[in-house]
């Protein structure tokens, strides 16, 4: 028996950009074009503390700034790895809305022939974090093999900080393009609210994971957990929820074996669907 069919958003972010209009990227430089001159070769190292990379702080050891000389980015002629001669953390902050879901979406490969072949970057907000993993096997300078990654995360201060890691320590790490960070809540704006629910974080999940969704305006809710049949398996929310972002804890390893289950939320006459794997510790 197969899941039933459900109507799933693309993206939260899409669903931020239609509340919008349009839609604004809360980063500044997020494809890293504006930075020091590169010389001939096409790229150069970053080390901590280093302000030329226009409204980024870098920490840790230090990064590699590369044009399209060196391999081709995913937006623009510039990108950067998150590891130079060593690991570096790349941040910048920008005013938020406590209380409010925000969507961050980046372009996500690796460096080519360097180990390990499965290049890791955590992104971390307002105390959540996500890692997300790229495997660089078939990487070539010429085609990086870029992918979209996208994650939300709840604002809990006026201002909040966003970074980028490599977990990986040594010089061969992720590289990334093109960095947006995106809201569809304006500070008290509740107009420009949309049904949406945000993927499950941390994904994959071996304990407590974080689903949150935003309401248009008060309304019944359902809010379960199926497996691969369609079954329900865990139902968290079922009944009336006010208008707003909502953050429900999910306690993913109760009595569940590993494995791909589906966050499915049902309000307003519609259903938006989201994936997330389970891994239950040995």
């Amino acid at each position: 028996m197969h899941p039933p069919r459900t109507r799933v958003v693309l993206s939260v972010a899409l669903a931020l950009a239609l509340a919008s209009g349009a839609h604004a990227n809360l980063i500044v430089n997020g494809s890293f074009e504006t930075g020091p001159t590169l010389p001939a070769h096409g790229s150069m190292l970053l080390a901590a503390g280093e302000t030329g990379l226009t409204s980024w702080t870098i920490s840790g050891v230090n990064m590699e700034y590369a044009n399209d000389a060196v391999w081709v980015p995913a937006d623009g002629t510039r990108s950067l790895a998150l590891s130079g001669t060593g690991t570096g953390i790349l941040s910048q902050a920008f005013a938020t809305v406590p209380g409010t879901l925000y969507t961050v979406t980046f372009s996500l490969s690796g460096e080519a022939h360097t180990p390990p072949e499965i290049k890791t970057v955590r992104v971390a907000a307002a105390g959540q974090q996500q890692d997300f993993a790229f495997d660089s096997a078939a990487n070539w300078e010429w085609d990086m093999q870029w992918v979209t990654k996208t994650w939300s995360f709840t604002a809990n201060a006026a201002t909040t900080t966003l970074s980028f890691t490599t977990v990986e320590t040594g010089d061969g790490g992720s590289v990334i393009d093109r960095v947006d960070v995106s809201t569809n809540v304006g500070v008290g704006d509740d107009r420009l609210l949309r049904l949406a629910l945000a993927p499950v974080t941390p994904n994959p999940a071996a304990g407590a994971a974080t689903i949150a969704f935003v309401l248009p305006s008060a309304t019944d809710v359902q809010l379960v957990v199926r497996d691969l049949q369609g079954r329900v398996v865990t139902e968290l929310v079922n009944g009336p929820r006010p208008a707003g972002v909502h953050r429900v804890q999910w306690e993913s390893g109760a009595g569940l074996p590993s494995g791909l289950y589906f966050v499915s939320l049902t309000a307003q006459g519609r259903t938006l669907v989201r994936r997330v794997s389970l891994v239950r510790g040995r």
